[in-house]
């Protein structure tokens, strides 16, 4: 994708299934408690979360969350509330 300008913005495998635009872009809307687990932080700011034996992380309310305490799914895409891809793995690496 590129901007009016004909300057790069994004690659096209950085677009969602669905052929939505990454959402960490300035022109999209988007409210990050649709995305945060449920958790405390830690004096430093950290989510303080519980980490699984398979080396996943889990909130107060046992759904999967990163180490960012953001709703993940199995294979690392950030998802909101209803289980909608947010944001791919690849874009947040």
């Amino acid at each position: 994708m590129v901007d009016k300008d004909g300057r790069r913005i994004f690659d096209k495998k950085y677009l969602s299934p669905n052929g939505e635009v990454p959402k960490i872009f300035p022109f999209t809307k988007f409210n990050i408690q649709n995305i945060q687990g449920d958790f405390e932080m830690d004096p430093v700011g950290n989510p303080i979360l519980e980490k699984l034996p398979d080396g996943s992380y889990v909130d107060r309310e046992g759904k999967r969350v990163n180490s960012r305490g953001y709703y993940c799914d199995e294979i690392g895409n950030v998802i909101d509330k209803k289980g909608k891809i947010m944001f791919i793995r690849e874009i947040l690496e």
